[in-house]
């Protein structure tokens, strides 16, 4: 209880925000104007943020913003709450990255970042405040829609098959996550644990393939097919970086996905059982 009410005196009412979010949350608090007010968060701005979250950040952080084997767990970092809800310490952050600890410089704006921080202020206050909302109905879509998309203009089949990879994938999640998958890509809460790889050329014309633990201008550091710790610094552009990430086409399909699509697949998927 304490830790809820803390997290309430954080963060404030965002009752109206949590209606808009990636999964479809649904408050229980009264969304009064006066309640958008004290929360200082646009309803529009958690919405974007949702979006961008999902693009730039939960390979790493997870779909939900809880941490993965590779990025820590956002919903409860120190950090975040300190910020109440002001953005001004999480804003510089996903500007510019923490290259020393691991984390690159994402590729946002200034009014994205703001957004995501918006979302993520969000998060917090539904962990804190988890006992008064509930999931709200988001089968809305057409499933046989979402069969068509599926198996052609979404290109699905080209890695899944639902006699294969994706049997009963109705029955084992519920449809809020199965949702957030979709838009995460599949990082499902674990991030990019699905075989993305880097492999490093180096000047001599040597190369070393493995996981990426971190990457930027100026230095490399990974840990090979072996498991063998490497690092670099970078030289006159050497050693270059290629990235094999088999989630790519996830991406590249949520910068397009509309809320329709997303509904529509969404229903066909929970028929998968």
């Amino acid at each position: 209880m304490l830790y809820i009410l803390s997290m309430m005196k954080r963060v404030g009412t965002v009752a109206a925000c949590m209606a808009v979010i990636g999964i479809n949350l649904l408050a229980q608090v009264p969304a009064t104007p006066a309640a958008i007010t004290r929360s200082r968060m646009d309803p529009e701005a958690v919405k974007r943020g949702a979006g961008y979250f999902a693009i730039s950040c939960a390979n790493c952080h997870g779909a939900a913003a809880k941490g993965t084997a590779t990025g820590p767990d956002l919903v409860r970092s120190t950090l975040v709450e300190d910020d109440e809800g002001t953005g001004t310490l999480i804003t510089p952050l996903l500007r510019e990255g923490r290259p020393d600890k691991g984390m690159p410089k994402p590729n946002v704006t200034d009014a994205q970042a703001s957004d995501i921080a918006a979302w993520l202020f969000a998060q917090v206050y539904g962990a804190g405040t988890r006992s008064t909302y509930t999931y709200s109905n988001i089968l809305v879509g057409d499933a046989a829609r979402g069969k068509a998309f599926f198996t052609g203009a979404g290109g699905c089949t080209a890695c899944h098959s639902v006699t294969g990879n994706l049997a009963g994938i109705g029955a084992k999640y519920n449809p809020p996550t199965l949702q957030a998958r979709v838009v995460s890509g599949g990082a499902g809460g674990r991030g990019m644990g699905s075989g993305a790889t880097i492999t490093v050329r180096l000047a001599s014309g040597e190369t070393v393939e493995g996981v990426a633990l971190s990457v930027d201008d100026f230095d490399i550091a990974m840990r090979d097919t072996k498991g063998e710790y490497h690092s670099w610094t970078r030289v006159a552009g050497y050693p270059t970086v290629e990235f094999h990430n088999p989630m790519a086409k996830h991406g590249e399909i949520a910068r397009s996905l509309t809320d329709e699509q997303m509904h529509d697949l969404t229903a066909y998927l929970v028929t998968l059982k």
